[in-house]
């Protein structure tokens, strides 16, 4: 059931179907070399999803040419958190990316983009799984998002969508924020609302 999606690293093939949303489907990837197996997660996001949304976005902006355009407007919003998450690559509580990869397709208008990270669980799985969490593990849920948030800071980004889906945790319950697609350089938001603006 997973032989249309094309991995674009050689080695890696489709274990299972993790999840999808508004941002792309998930799916767990894995490569086998010299006798050892290794996992990850693989990101695919599809500019437009459809052909559907195609027919209505050509309507909403009345010509190909200007649907195209926003088609490119997207992909290179979706690149941009690829650049946020480069800049995190090594700290704890920040999900990193291993490789990336976009294309543009056939059909002339559509793009996909591929984002290799690490293997993670959603904190909304977890919960669902193993019920709701100690209030020691609240705690430490809590630490480590805000450690997350005060390297964002650092960095001058504000995530503006933190909720289950987005906190991640690893085999050793460290968690981790991911999904920066709607953050927003801090500079540029304080620049718009004159928040922080000099006179």
């Amino acid at each position: 059931e997973f032989d249309n999606i094309i991995i674009p690293w050689d080695g890696w093939e489709v274990v299972s179907h993790i999840g999808e949303g508004g941002y792309g489907t998930v799916y767990k990837i894995k490569s086998v070399k010299s006798g050892v197996t290794d996992y990850a997660a693989l990101k695919v996001i599809r500019i437009p999803s459809n052909t559907t949304e195609h027919r209505q976005i050509v309507k909403d902006f009345g010509s190909t040419e200007k649907a195209k355009a926003y088609y490119i407007r997207q992909k290179d919003e979706f690149l941009s958190e690829i650049e946020i998450l480069k800049q995190f690559k090594g700290t704890g509580n920040i999900v990193y990316i291993e490789n990336w990869d976009v294309r543009e397709l056939d059909d002339g208008y559509s793009w996909e983009i591929y984002i290799q990270m690490e293997l993670l669980t959603s904190l909304d799985k977890k919960i669902a799984d193993e019920g709701l969490p100690s209030e020691e593990e609240i705690i430490k849920i809590g630490k480590d998002i805000c450690t997350a948030l005060k390297r964002c800071e650092s960095k001058n980004i504000v995530h503006r969508d933190i909720k289950p889906e987005n906190i991640l945790v690893n085999e050793f319950g460290d968690y981790k924020l991911s999904d920066f697609g709607i953050a927003r350089n801090l500079e540029s938001i304080t620049t718009i609302t004159g928040i922080g603006a000099r006179p």
